[in-house]
């Protein structure tokens, strides 16, 4: 199984293999609260991150066009099929990607997009 991404929601039909192939963080939820038993609740949507060490400028490009981002056009609904927590299961969700900031989620040096984190937010499945 592989990451794959398809631009709008409800569109897993259209998924396709990203290239290259991120690292995939599972699923993270930014809230978690705790019963009186100390059990564990998970609230809202999930978010996940794909990040790469490297991309070079075409593949970058690339990568922003497939998420249907650009500087103008920060966030965009997209289909994508990514790793859920046991890091073993893939799975399809509705999301909103999120387009990188430099600096933050990105750095430009030597002809390369370096430490890139793509980040998806509002997760469900499908």
């Amino acid at each position: 199984m592989t990451a794959q991404l398809a631009l709008g929601n409800n569109n897993a039909g259209a998924l396709a293999d990203v290239s290259p192939q991120p690292a995939m963080s599972g699923l993270e939820y930014l809230r978690l609260t705790f019963g009186a038993d100390d059990s564990v609740n998970r609230d809202g949507k999930p978010i996940t991150h794909w990040t790469y060490g490297f991309l070079t400028p075409a593949q970058f490009t690339a990568l922003l066009a497939a998420l249907g981002v650009s500087e103008t056009v920060k966030s965009a609904a997209v289909t994508v099929r990514t790793l859920t927590n046991d890091f073993t299961t893939f799975a399809n969700y509705n999301a909103r990607a999120i387009m990188p900031e430099v600096n933050t989620d990105y750095r430009y040096y030597g002809g390369l997009f370096l430490d890139v984190t793509i980040t998806f937010r509002g997760l469900e499945a499908l």
